[in-house]
């Protein structure tokens, strides 16, 4: 055999050598991924929790605080202009015109205020039960209701007044007259649907503010129920 036949044998076996050096290294690379994949993938004897359970898990505490950031995000506002007429006359209490109009006792004013009432829930008695197996977050809605009525003092326009010296108008008569309407517009606000709305607005935040987290949008189905009467006193107490 010729030098230069030997040197082309040498270089034949080099490289021969170098493929299978470099075909048994891929080998080695994709048989570690894989086991290593496998390793964490599963439980160990000690029940530790794997890093797949880790990212697609999630504990109460976490969502109690999702829920109590929301806080007045979770309510609706209605506003109104309201208008109204107070009149009053001072009554005989004895004797034969007992019940009847004392004459020129009568006062009046007729006036017209902006106010603002919001309703909603209240975030801190929402109940939260995680159902791991199915993969559900089952949240307890407490009823919405009206959690307050402002009156914009700026907004308090007296458009007619009775000028009697006898029985003038005093403080009282106007809160009075406030207070009362007051009550009329919540009612009529409660007639047109306002804690239904609310009640739906809670909802879309909970839920909102609840898959903003990755792991409960990826992994969980979010389901609203509605409480008892007893689960509200419960959580109500609880929280006291």
């Amino acid at each position: 055999m010729s030098l230069e036949k030997k040197e082309n044998n040498g270089k034949s076996s080099v490289k021969a050598i170098v493929i299978c050096g470099i075909i048994f290294l891929v080998i080695v690379i994709v048989a570690t991924f894989f086991i290593t994949k496998k390793i964490y993938n599963k439980k160990d004897d000690k029940g530790i929790m794997t890093m797949t359970q880790v990212t697609t898990t999630i504990s109460t505490d976490v969502l109690e605080e999702k829920i109590k950031d929301i806080g007045e995000l979770a309510t609706i506002e209605y506003l109104y202009t309201d208008a109204g007429k107070f009149d009053e006359d001072e009554k005989f209490d004895s004797g034969w015109f007992e019940g009847m109009k004392v004459p020129f006792s009568g006062k009046s004013f007729i006036a017209r205020w902006d106010g603002r009432i919001k309703a909603g829930i209240d975030v801190s008695n929402v109940s939260i039960k995680v159902e791991e197996k199915d993969k559900k977050i089952i949240i307890g809605m407490p009823e919405a209701e009206i959690l307050s009525n402002e009156v914009f003092e700026d907004s308090f326009e007296t458009l007619d007044e009775s000028k009697n010296i006898f029985n003038q108008i005093e403080v009282e008569d106007v809160n009075n007259f406030i207070g009362e309407n007051k009550k009329f517009m919540e009612r009529k606000a409660k007639s047109n649907g306002l804690l239904e709305d609310a009640e739906e607005n809670a909802k879309v935040f909970i839920q909102n503010s609840l898959e903003s987290m990755e792991v409960i949008k990826d992994n969980y189905e979010i389901i609203f129920e509605e409480l008892s009467e007893d689960e509200e006193s419960e959580n109500e107490e609880s929280n006291e």
